[in-house]
């Protein structure tokens, strides 16, 4: 799995995990807070060669709500439909919606080990600043 260390830092709260992530650009911060729920969840590197392509339209009402909701689409479809999501392509991003193309690798929970069991993302103190031209999100998962 890449290493994404550096793009992201454990915040301290009492019941949840909490993650400060870093990002070059908004599309770079869905992108990479895709890697990062995953890499909380598992080691695991999926392999995208046996990969199959998954269309992934989001609507919401704001940016902070469409990232939100981005994010549970990856936790829930890591722990429903046994994926991970790779390769990503964006077909459309703007603060409202979004149209993300990516490769859907199966995930076998017998042969990986898991980390964290992150149920969802929360609202609480979710948010998304733009700071000296870097896209920093706040976000709070239930475990």
């Amino acid at each position: 799995m890449e290493d994404i260390s550096a793009k992201y830092e454990i915040l301290d709260h009492t019941a949840d995990l909490g993650i400060e992530i870093t990002s070059d650009s908004y599309q770079d911060l869905f992108i990479d807070s895709a890697k990062i729920t995953y890499s909380l969840l598992t080691d695991h590197t999926p392999v995208s060669e046996k990969a199959l392509q998954k269309n992934i339209p989001l609507t919401a009402i704001d940016k902070e709500s469409l990232l939100h909701d981005w994010i549970a689409e990856v936790i829930s479809l890591f722990w429903s439909d046994r994926i991970m999501l790779t390769d990503f392509i964006f077909n459309s991003l703007t603060n409202k919606e979004a149209q993300i193309e990516a490769k859907s690798t199966k995930v076998d929970f017998d042969k990986i080990d898991l980390k964290e069991e992150i149920k969802a993302v929360t609202y609480h103190n979710f948010t998304i600043k733009n700071v000296n031209n870097k896209f920093i999100a706040n976000i709070i998962y239930d475990i």
